[in-house]
């Protein structure tokens, strides 16, 4: 999957260990508040900030950062 929005997902971020515990994401947040995971790439990406735009890709977010090029994807199951 390659989108034009990075994608929310409900882990946690740290650089050290993925998923992440709450706790640990507040230990490596310089602010102390914790960070959520986002993936894939937007379309506001640039070779200066971003050069990943696979769906593997993973880069803390704020949780109540609310932008247009951040969203979520949803799925239905067929059976």
């Amino acid at each position: 999957m390659i989108g034009n929005v990075w994608e929310w997902t409900q882990d946690w971020y740290s650089s050290r260990e993925a998923p992440a515990s709450f706790e640990q994401a507040r230990r490596d947040d310089q602010e102390g508040q914790g960070k959520r995971v986002i993936k894939g790439g937007s379309h506001l990406c640039s070779p200066n900030f971003c050069a990943r735009y696979r769906s593997g890709s993973r880069q803390p977010a704020d949780p109540t950062l609310g932008t247009s090029h951040i969203g979520f994807r949803t799925t239905r199951s067929l059976l």
